[in-house]
C-alpha cells in the first residue's frame, strides 16, 4: 500500500528525501488508529469550494498525531501542537513539478 500511495507519487513527481523511511530522509509520518472512526467534516478541507459531496461520509482509520523530522510532533489529536516548522518541499529537477 505505502508503495503505492507514497513512494510512487513521490518518485514521479520528484520529490526528494520524501517517499521512504531511511536515514537521509525527512522522517515525517501520519499516525492513524484504525479503529477510530467519524464523518468527513467541512472544516477539515482545504478548499474554495463553499460544497464539496464527501462531507458527511462515513470514515474508518482516523490520523491521531503528524510527526515530522522524526520527533516533531506538529498535531495531535485534531489540535495544531506548537508553531509551524515545515518547509517547502524539494524536487528534482526533471519532475513535472520543476518548470
Amino acid at each position: 500500500m505505502l508503495r503505492l500511495v507514497v513512494e510512487g507519487p513521490c518518485r514521479v513527481y520528484g520529490l526528494l528525501d520524501k517517499g521512504l523511511v531511511r536515514a537521509g530522509n525527512d522522517g515525517d509520518l501520519v499516525l492513524v488508529d484504525p479503529t477510530r472512526r467519524g464523518e468527513l467534516e467541512a472544516e477539515w478541507l482545504e478548499s474554495r469550494s463553499p460544497c464539496n459531496p464527501f462531507v458527511g461520509t462515513a470514515l474508518a482509520g482516523l490520523p491521531v498525531a503528524t510527526v515530522v523530522r522524526c520527533g516533531d510532533v506538529v498535531w495531535k489529536d485534531g489540535d495544531v501542537a506548537g508553531a509551524p516548522i515545515g518547509r517547502p518541499a524539494e524536487f528534482a529537477e526533471t519532475s513535472p513539478r520543476s518548470g
